[in-house]
């Protein structure tokens, strides 16, 4: 979590005009990471104890750490690239203030993108903590192949938080939200009807891809709000909104499979509910925006 926090808000300092690319590799660098992880840890847990698997990967993790400080330097107050000018609405209406946290808590727009977060956040989380028990309750799968198709989630997490930063960039982090939700509410419906190890395929690469996608998109959308200065503490307060949805997700999911024997599809209801939620949320704020922008315009 502390190097979460720190490496995120100081790496999209430093690259003010692709924030959401940057965002997106450095979330993909800690979504990844469990990919190349944890096959080395159930190895040495395998052959060894989990006391070594501690033992090894720490060591092996204040190595890196300790080789990273000497390459990284704190993004300069106001730092821009050579020959890139802000847009005039980035200025005017997206973070030309430094606010603090308790100044940012007083903002309409954070119980907004707290909203957000959370809700595009509950369905990956969802989909990430029981993939391998749907895989095997609806869709006939052993517990070693739908292992495989954790990991095919996993990668598609990891994949879609460049992808979706890159797109955000381009056409910005509402419209990229507003893509997401679309995508997620395709993704339960196919889970949900199509029933096929393709459509479960389809089904978790799409949830996958979406979930990365909210884990790149908020950095940046908060950091534009709220402004550079802050954003550790900011984004920290912020990510907590993923926090509270671990909290119900993963649990929801399996209690409303456990009273279904074992089928999750009311659960895949719920988040398509939840996903709704988050569009409307979404499109406030974006009706809060326009108007901020009428205003100073």
């Amino acid at each position: 979590g502390l190097a979460y926090s720190g490496a995120l808000s100081n790496t999209i300092k430093l690259f003010p005009d692709k924030r959401g690319l940057a965002s997106g590799i450095i979330t993909a660098g800690m979504g990844g990471a469990a990919i190349i992880a944890a096959p080395i840890a159930s190895y040495v847990i395998e052959h060894g104890s989990v006391s070594q698997a501690f033992r090894y990967l720490g060591l092996a993790y204040m190595v890196v750490t300790i080789i990273a400080y000497f390459f990284i330097q704190s993004a300069p107050a106001g730092y821009k690239p050579a020959g890139w000018t802000p847009p005039v609405v980035t200025q005017s209406a997206q973070g030309a203030t430094n606010k603090n946290w308790s100044a940012m808590l007083k903002t309409p727009y954070f119980y907004l993108i707290f909203g957000m977060m959370a809700t595009g956040a509950f369905s990956g989380l969802m989909i990430t903590s029981n993939a391998s028990s749907i895989g095997q309750s609806m869709f006939g799968l052993t517990a070693a192949s739908a292992a495989v198709y954790v990991s095919l989630a996993s990668l598609s997490n990891c994949v879609g938080r460049i992808l979706w930063g890159v797109t955000s960039d381009k056409i910005g982090r509402n419209k990229s939200y507003a893509a997401i939700l679309i995508a997620v509410v395709i993704a339960f419906i196919i889970l949900s009807t199509v029933k096929s190890l393709v459509g479960f395929a389809i089904g978790i690469i799409i949830l996958g891809m979406c979930f990365g996608g909210v884990m790149g998109i908020f950095p940046p959308m908060v950091m534009e709000n709220y402004g550079p200065a802050n954003q550790g503490t900011n984004y920290g307060i912020v990510f907590s909104a993923y926090s509270l949805a671990a909290m119900f997700a993963s649990k929801t999911a399996s209690q409303i499979a456990t009273s279904n024997n074992g089928d999750f599809s009311k659960a895949f209801y719920l988040a398509i509910a939840l996903a709704c939620v988050g569009f409307v949320i979404n499109f406030i704020y974006m009706q809060m925006k326009k108007s901020e922008v009428n205003k100073l315009a």
